[in-house]
């Protein structure tokens, strides 16, 4: 409405000729404006292709191929710290095992989806920062109060169990291996929930990582979900699951007792220690049976070395004694001892005679030295105090194999 008024007031004042005046003017502003800097621009524009006349420009028609060649010959070199627990002993054979790990792993589906390394080079990182900062944790466990606490509390009742299983079973004459493992989880179940589904054991396995991954990440790398989910999927299928599944199987197990025993042979003390602790009637019979079998073989063999010879039969003769003597003293206490073992050790079982006098041979001696050490035994058992030996024998094996 103010327009119309204002409009008006001004042609009543002025008239039309007076706004024709106006805006011919305005319009004469604007081409001198335009005609200006359009003549203005056109004399710098020469000045400034004059001065860069002499420059070899080209037309970019293959700038961008070029670039993508150099940044293909431009090779990252990536660097990582080999340092994991501070122990060079340590270290040098976990990075050998992470290398391998990511060769099995992470190489043999990863090369059909990119050549780039910087993936690769940050899933190694992740692993390493999450061995690092185990490793920094384990240095605040007490490995001695866990190793005689809860650790030896699991073994102690797992044998127990097993035990128990053994005492079951002997009740049945013929009994095979999947009655032996449903009577031992059903006595195991007693104690607490245990798992048999190998799904249900995957998930908690996932779980369990999970919660290690929280502990363990840095806190960049745990809210990064597609990482946090391929490391434990990594973790989980690829190491725990396959090192459980190895480490049950009674192949591997029988492997490993093969190996630790051939590196370090148990002595003939441990050998007699096992004997005197056994209380399987199926282990005795079956010892006997072979050191029979041995017996035999001895005898049949034409040896030149005839001490060598005699030497190892009285050995086996004497362990042979000491099988017959523990059935008999566990399972069998009423009993008198084979007359075939005893006339194979008259001489160990006879007294010393009386009329000649006896020597003075400390018991460091007699410990010590194999021959001495089983006619002792034998005297022991004789007067019912061979506890007291087994227990000595068994805490001097104890204390070497600590040394």
């Amino acid at each position: 409405m103010w327009s119309y008024v204002v409009s008006f007031l001004v042609i009543n004042k002025y008239g039309l000729f007076y706004l024709f005046n106006l805006f011919s003017l305005f319009l004469t502003f604007v081409a001198g404006l335009f005609a200006v800097s359009w003549f203005f621009g056109a004399e710098v524009k020469r000045k400034i292709l004059y001065r860069f006349k002499a420059l070899p420009l080209k037309p970019p028609s293959n700038g961008l191929s070029v670039v993508l060649e150099r940044l293909a010959k431009l090779r990252l070199t990536w660097r990582l710290d080999k340092r994991l627990s501070g122990a060079t002993i340590i270290d040098e054979p976990f990075n050998e095992v992470l290398d391998l790990f990511m060769r099995d792993f992470v190489d043999d589906w990863y090369k059909d989806i990119s050549k780039d390394d910087e993936f690769k080079y940050e899933v190694r990182k992740t692993i390493q920062s999450v061995v690092v900062n185990l490793s920094a944790k384990l240095r605040d466990v007490d490995f001695i109060a866990l190793s005689t606490g809860q650790f030896l509390t699991d073994i102690t009742s797992h044998l127990r169990i097993f035990k128990k299983t053994q005492e079951r079973l002997r009740v049945f004459t013929n009994y095979s291996a999947q009655d032996e493992i449903r009577v031992f989880f059903e006595l195991e179940s007693q104690f607490g929930v245990i798992c048999t589904d190998k799904e249900a054991e995957e998930v908690y396995v996932r779980n369990l990582v999970d919660i290690l991954l929280y502990l363990l990440l840095p806190k960049t790398s745990f809210q990064c979900y597609p990482m946090r989910v391929l490391i434990r999927e990594m973790i989980t299928t690829c190491c725990l699951m396959p090192t459980m599944d190895t480490i049950v199987e009674p192949d591997y197990v029988n492997q490993c007792f093969m190996a630790w025993l051939k590196d370090d042979c148990l002595t003939s003390e441990s050998f007699l220690s096992a004997i005197h602790c056994c209380t399987s009637p199926t282990e005795l019979d079956h010892l006997e049976d072979r050191l029979q079998k041995d017996i035999q073989r001895l005898r049949a063999m034409d040896s030149g070395n005839i001490t060598n010879w005699r030497q190892q039969l009285d050995s086996l003769m004497y362990t042979l004694r000491q099988v017959s003597i523990r059935y008999q003293n566990v399972f069998d206490p009423g009993s008198e001892p084979d007359s075939m073992m005893n006339s194979a050790h008259n001489d160990a079982t006879q007294p010393f005679p009386t009329n000649k006098p006896c020597p003075n041979i400390p018991l460091n001696f007699i410990l010590g030295n194999s021959i001495s050490l089983k006619y002792f035994i034998d005297f022991m058992n004789h007067i019912k105090a061979e506890k007291f030996l087994y227990m000595w024998l068994s805490v001097d094996c104890f204390r070497d194999e600590l040394k």
